[in-house]
């Protein structure tokens, strides 16, 4: 187990001692922060605990076969308890921010070493492949019954922040992890269908027309692409249906790096990396005020127009040793 028995029961009195939970994960959240939280509500909620989380962006198109995703909600109030799931930046969990600075004891449980969220404990594990993995070993700890729901909810945010457990993050604990929810209940080939085989036509499209205006540069060893707002908007999709494209450019052969640049609102522009063996992609994002992990990591930057953060990204590209 990841996390020490001296730890974990410190969260058990604070839980224990609390009258009312809030909980939440960074903006734009992901497989592993919706898993996370939705099942650590749900949990709670079984162990009646007052729970609520604070939803602070919506929840993407590809994750709303979650179970439980009615829990994701607005919320607002002072609270005995503040659990801040798979994010240790405080700026990354937007809104939820006011509710956070008023309550009265915090929680961080996270994967992510960069952000300084201050709190009264810390849980925050570099090694663990995914902040699901830490809620499963928290819930088996507070001896909390496993649901369908709750399996199936913390076995997807286990698959997506590994690749499907193919990234260098996976180890024994993992797969142990992993096969006790299945046993649990967790619904891997439901899972497994809606994250990877329900791809609609309308974002096949989308894809081919990203796909058709890939750069390689360093001798085809960096693969890059932008996805602008029109792209989205041309075939009424979401931002947030383009997550995989990344992954696409770096399993191309001979592709060390796959480099996604996101145009979003208010001049915002999201970078996405991901590197097949020895390029540290985490060095990168760290200097550009970012985060992740040596495999996959990413970071924003605000240009005035998509042409200026290409060309911004187009340097930074053009720096790795590759």
């Amino acid at each position: 187990m990841m996390i020490s028995n001296d730890k974990l029961e410190i969260l058990k009195n604070l839980i224990d001692n609390s009258n009312s939970i809030a909980l939440a994960t960074h903006i734009r959240p992901d497989g592993d922060a919706l898993g996370s939280i939705l099942s650590f509500t749900r949990a709670l909620n079984s162990i009646d605990k007052k729970a609520d989380i604070i939803k602070n962006s919506e929840i993407p198109e590809y994750l709303n076969f979650l179970y439980d995703k009615d829990l994701y909600k607005e919320n607002d109030g002072v609270y005995d308890l503040f659990i801040v799931l798979d994010c240790s930046e405080i700026d990354r969990i937007g809104d939820a921010q006011k509710v956070f600075d008023k309550a009265n004891k915090k929680v961080v449980i996270d994967h992510h070493v960069k952000g300084g969220i201050d709190g009264d404990l810390r849980l925050i594990y570099e090694k663990s492949s995914s902040t699901c993995q830490l809620v499963y070993e928290i819930l088996n700890y507070l001896d909390v019954e496993f649901t369908e729901s709750i399996s199936s909810n913390l076995f997807t945010g286990i698959c997506t922040d590994t690749g499907r457990f193919m990234y260098e993050n996976v180890d024994k604990d993992t797969h142990i992890a992993a096969g006790d929810l299945l046993e649990k209940g967790a619904k891997s080939q439901e899972i497994f269908k809606n994250l990877y085989q329900s791809k609609s036509l309308n974002g096949l499209q989308m894809e081919i027309d990203i796909l058709s205006r890939i750069k390689f540069l360093k001798d085809n060893k960096i693969a890059f692409v932008y996805i602008s707002k029109e792209d989205t908007k041309k075939h009424g999709m979401d931002i947030s249906d383009t997550e995989y494209i990344v992954n696409i450019l770096r399993d191309i052969e001979g592709v060390e790096v796959g480099c996604v640049l996101k145009e979003y609102e208010d001049n915002e522009y999201k970078v996405s990396l991901r590197s097949k063996s020895y390029v540290d992609v985490s060095k990168i994002a760290r200097e550009n005020n970012g985060g992740g992990h040596i495999k996959a990591s990413g970071y924003s930057i605000f240009e005035e127009s998509c042409d200026k953060a290409v060309d911004k990204i187009l340097e930074t590209l053009g720096e790795i040793e590759c």
